[in-house]
Formats: structure tokens, C-alpha cells, sequence
């Protein structure tokens, strides 16, 4: 085995971390330490210069940028900061458990009685806040579900109420209109059915509940066979002011139906449409006689 030779003095330019190593089992020790300023606090006594190596090197210690490094903390400083981090963090993660409800309380609150509401047990905030709410109860909860209690700015409240009363005005506008167009469809396409308007009305609301397009035509077309396969009964044949032809009801079917094709639309607006018409109208009455 060769003997081991060690170097004493050598002058080292880089050190880098490779993957594959010409020495593996080399090691290389690294120490730093912040050279003495006495400009600084605590180094007062020392000498602005020493010697190395036969040559005079100011120990001043700057930054690459020029400005002097900022002063070490002191053990109480890093103590006194490590416990104000602790403290938030506990304030943090308590808040992170609170309720809405209980969020919302806190804000409402000044600083002192934030730092008293958090140090309260869990059950004890839960008791406070719902003590405020039976000293600030609900008086309104509109239609999308906002609450307002009794010290909000009664002019807030009472906006919502009015923008409440429109929405319902206009909702039961748009009902009153779709239901007479269901009318209008009940009766043509349901009339002879068994019931009142209202019934019919309501099967064509089900029906359109159907979210599969092709069940909720089928389903309609198997409602409007039996209607239509009842008109029968009641069709007049042979008068000699009509002339003979057609029910009124099957005139119409064959009117929106020209009527979508031309204008390629569905057929049930195109019964709409049709209904608005003069001819249409006096079809429609027709099939209420």
C-alpha cells in the first residue's frame, strides 16, 4: 500500500460538488466569520486594522454593495421575536376554525375585544355570538336569502324589500304570460282530453319538466294522438254551410305545421304564431264551441 502523503500548505481557488469525485473520500471544512467593524456597537475596542500576513487588511465588514452589514440581533431580540410569531400564529389558526357567523362578529369588534373574543373557549364564543343575535335580530330575509337585522341602515332594508316586490310583480307576469300560452296549447292540442284548463295546463308544464328531447316528444306526441283520436267524436261531416272537410283543430295542425316548415321553427311556436293570427283565432274559437 503507498504510503499516505499530507499537504499542509496549499492555496484552494474553488471547491465544487461533483457527481463523480477524483478524491472520494476527501473532505473539505468551510468556517465563516463576519470580520470585526468598530463603527459597530459592541465593537468599539477593536482595531480598525489588522495584520495578515505581513499586510495591513481593514476589517470594516460591507455588503458587495457598499452599505454596512445591519447589526446582529441579539438572543433576547430573536427570543422576543419568535414569541410574537407564536402569538400570531395561534391567532391565525384560531380564526381559521371560526364559523361565518363567527367571523363576521369578530370583525364587528375593536381590537381589545378581538384579542378577548379569541381567548374564549369555543363554546364561549359560540354562546356570545348568539347572544348579540337575540339582541340583533333578523327583521327581513329577502328573496335569495340575505338576512337584515334590526340595527342595519333601515334605508338598505328597505330597498330590498322593494327590489323583492318588483322580482315577484315581474315573476308573476312572466307565469300569467306562459300561462296563456299553455292555454292556447292546452286547448288546441288537449281540448277534447278530460278536465278543465287548468289540467291541461298543467300536463303541458310537466311535460316540458322532461329534459330528454326526444322522451318529452314522444310523450307529447302519444298525449296528442289520444286528443286528437277524441276529436273524432265530436267532428261535424257533411254541413252545408262548411261543406263537408276538416275539424277546425286539424286545420290549425295543418296551418302550423306549413307554418314551421316555411319558417323553420319548432312546431309548437309556430302554433303560436298561428294562434296571434286572424284565420288562427277564429280556428281556435271554433274548437272551444
Amino acid at each position: 500500500m503507498p504510503a499516505k502523503r499530507i499537504l499542509h500548505k496549499f492555496k484552494l481557488n474553488e471547491i465544487s460538488a461533483v457527481d463523480r469525485p477524483a478524491q472520494i473520500h476527501a473532505t473539505a471544512l468551510i468556517m465563516k466569520r463576519a470580520k470585526l467593524d468598530p463603527d459597530l456597537p459592541g465593537d468599539e475596542d477593536s482595531p480598525k486594522k489588522t495584520k495578515s500576513a505581513g499586510k495591513s487588511v481593514d476589517t470594516k465588514t460591507k455588503t458587495p454593495g457598499g452599505s454596512k452589514m445591519p447589526k446582529e440581533k441579539t438572543l433576547d431580540e430573536l427570543t422576543s421575536e419568535n414569541e410574537t410569531l407564536k402569538k400570531q400564529m395561534a391567532v391565525l389558526t384560531t380564526l381559521s376554525a371560526f364559523s361565518d357567523e363567527e367571523k363576521t362578529f369578530y370583525k364587528g369588534l375593536d381590537e381589545s375585544a378581538q384579542a378577548a373574543f379569541i381567548a374564549k373557549s369555543a363554546q364561549d364564543r359560540t354562546d356570545e355570538v348568539e347572544m348579540s343575535k337575540s339582541a340583533d335580530p333578523v327583521i327581513y330575509t329577502s328573496l335569495d336569502g340575505s338576512q337584515f337585522r334590526k340595527s342595519d341602515d333601515s334605508r338598505i332594508v328597505a330597498s330590498a324589500k322593494r327590489a323583492d316586490l318588483m322580482e315577484k310583480r315581474f315573476n308573476e307576469a312572466a307565469e300569467k304570460s306562459n300561462d296563456l300560452s299553455l292555454e292556447k296549447r292546452a286547448a288546441v292540442e288537449l281540448g277534447k282530453l278530460p278536465g278543465e284548463a287548468k289540467v291541461h295546463i298543467n300536463i303541458l308544464k310537466a311535460l316540458d319538466t322532461i329534459k330528454d328531447e326526444t322522451d318529452r316528444a314522444a310523450a307529447l306526441t302519444a298525449i296528442r294522438a289520444g286528443a286528437h283520436a277524441m276529436t273524432k267524436n265530436f267532428e261535424r261531416r257533411g254541413s252545408s254551410e262548411e261543406g263537408g272537410g276538416k275539424t277546425a283543430l286539424e286545420q290549425l295542425d295543418n296551418i302550423a305545421k306549413k307554418h314551421a316548415k316555411d319558417n323553420n321553427m319548432d312546431f309548437y311556436k309556430a302554433y303560436d304564431e298561428v294562434l296571434k293570427t286572424p284565420e288562427g283565432s277564429e280556428l281556435y274559437s271554433q274548437t272551444l264551441n
